[in-house]
């Protein structure tokens, strides 16, 4: 029976990571270990503030389930564990089954190297004031691409601030921060002349009906973000969406968000690797998945002061593997 055990890393971030959720200056990330005998790997959940409450509940969840025969990524990803903690067990698990069979992650999982990869680089919500700034002190011109995440207050405006800054093409991240297509629309209009690629997630997920009319009239691509979970997509997401936004920490396992690709390039939808604030243990994992991906959005390892793994090297907005003796024979 594989050995299970947990760990936590709390990591202060390089500035204070706002979305319309909420906001924090430093992350807790959990480390889930895996032992078969003389093989050990490691497999990371994201997706939680240093919030010490959210924590001990993670670690009490996991816990809960050790003792349950886990022989599959199948076993995990069935299991009532919420999606982050199972890709922290199932990439733990095919980590270990990489290492003993020898062989890469990409190859063990059937895909082909995509590497190098063009990231882009988000800014979280900021005053108008404070885009330029931020803009300049980490020198986001190099980036082949930008994300802004925006709230109801000021979006336009602060898509133009960084329009104004940066030639290159913006996503705009809403993160469910409106309530109805209407207003979704109104805003998209008014940024329609910008350089924009698309709209992420700009109501709440299980709109509907909602998304079916906004994607109807949007003179800008709709993507889905939080719509997209651990399940299996369905095909009424054609009609919302153009495209779709997977998250490796949402998807529960890397065999489900390959399942998720799948469906959504058999539907034409467009596809977005994302992430979520994680170290470059998991940065890494998501890249082995760029098969068949359009956009990637897997910078979430540079937001940390002190980033723990330095597996994933970026230049010019362009990421590749960095070899680290502590990982033979995954990436």
């Amino acid at each position: 029976m594989y050995q299970w055990r947990i760990e936590t890393k709390k990591l202060p971030l390089q500035f204070t990571w706002k979305i319309s959720r909420g906001e924090s200056s430093e992350k807790s990330l959990f480390f889930i270990n895996v032992q078969d005998g003389d093989h050990f790997a490691t497999g990371e959940v994201a997706g939680i503030t240093a919030d010490p409450q959210k924590a001990q509940s993670l670690i009490a969840e996991f816990q809960k389930f050790t003792d349950l025969p886990f022989n599959t990524w199948q076993d995990i990803q069935n299991s009532p564990l919420p999606s982050h903690l199972k890709f922290g067990m199932t990439s733990a698990l095919t980590h270990l089954l990489s290492q003993k069979k020898g062989e890469r992650l990409h190859e063990f999982l059937g895909l082909k190297d995509k590497t190098p990869i063009p990231t882009s680089f988000s800014l979280p919500i900021l005053p108008l004031p404070e885009i330029q700034p931020f803009f300049e002190k980490f020198q986001l011109q190099r980036f082949p691409v930008l994300k802004l995440k925006i709230s109801q207050e000021n979006p336009v405006e602060a898509c133009q601030e960084l329009a104004r800054l940066y030639s290159g093409p913006l996503r705009i991240d809403a993160n469910e921060a409106f309530t109805d297509s209407q207003q979704v629309l109104a805003f998209a209009k008014a940024i329609a002349s910008l350089n924009i690629q698309f709209i992420e997630e700009p109501l709440p997920r299980g709109s509907v009906d909602e998304y079916i009319k906004l994607k109807q009239r949007s003179p800008l691509p709709i993507f889905a973000d939080e719509s997209v979970q651990s399940d299996l997509l369905t095909e009424d997401f054609k009609n919302q969406f153009h495209g779709v936004n997977i998250k490796l920490m949402k998807a529960g396992s890397y065999q489900r968000a390959r399942q998720q690709i799948e469906q959504a390039k058999s539907w034409g939808l467009k596809i977005m690797l994302g992430c979520m604030v994680e170290s470059s243990l998991g940065i890494a994992g998501a890249m082995t998945m760029a098969q068949d991906v359009d956009y990637f959005d897997l910078d979430g390892f540079l937001y940390f002061e002190n980033e723990p793994f330095h597996l994933v090297t970026e230049n010019q907005g362009k990421l590749t593997y960095r070899q680290n003796p502590s990982f033979p024979l995954i990436f």
